[in-house]
Order: C-alpha cells, then structure tokens, then sequence
C-alpha cells in the first residue's frame, strides 16, 4: 500500500516532525488512544497524526509507504483504504483530502501532533 503526499501535505507534516517521530493514519472507529471519537454518523473519517518514538502504537498493526516513510494504521481500516492513495492539502479548510483512482475516501482528513498532547 501507497500514500503519495502532495507538496504542501509534506510540508506542512515536515515542521511537526522529528527523527524517530511516527506517522499514523486513524480510522475514527473509537478505538485506541489516538482516535478522536467513535463514528456516530454514516461518513468514513481519518486523521494523520504524529507521534514519538516512545508512545504507544499497539493497535496499528499495519503499515504503508509513503514519501516520508512508513505510516502505521490500524487493519481494521483496511476495507476503506486501497492500494494506492493520495493526501492533498485542501486550502479552503485547512485540511486534507484522502482518494485513490476509485474516488474520494475522506473529504475532510484532520491532522494532529499527538507529542504535543503527552
């Protein structure tokens, strides 16, 4: 699996990051401690986030490429995710899109620096 970063994705993820920080993509299922709340309506919602070296990353049990090295995330959100995909900075919002050659999987991506939140 593949997550091509657009340049302003990039490098807006590159000034929060640190050598052995992590990158994860959430499914917003509720579930772990990176996980901002529980579905509670019919839309598909992830976050990126980072986190360090030394937090927890039990739950993501599974991996993708990407320009800037591994992202980790969760195999339950495997049935959302396709083998190549993109995030691209959505201006209007501050926010990101993530889609793949199938079409949009989330209109509305979120990114979080979890080291700050420690």
């Amino acid at each position: 699996m593949y997550l091509q970063l657009d340049q302003k994705t990039e490098d807006r993820i590159v000034e929060h990051f640190q050598k052995g920080d992590r990158l994860i993509l959430t499914f917003e299922d509720g579930v772990g401690p990176y996980s901002q709340h529980a579905m509670i309506h019919m839309m598909v919602q992830f976050t990126v986030g980072i986190i360090s070296a030394d937090m927890p990353l039990d739950l993501y049990d599974k991996q993708m490429d990407s320009p800037l090295g591994p992202i980790y995330y969760k195999s339950e959100s495997e049935d959302y995710l396709e083998e190549k995909m993109s995030l691209k900075f959505k201006e209007a919002t501050s926010s990101y899109v993530l889609s793949s050659d199938s079409g949009m999987i989330d209109e509305s991506v979120n990114f979080i620096n979890f080291k700050d939140k420690k």
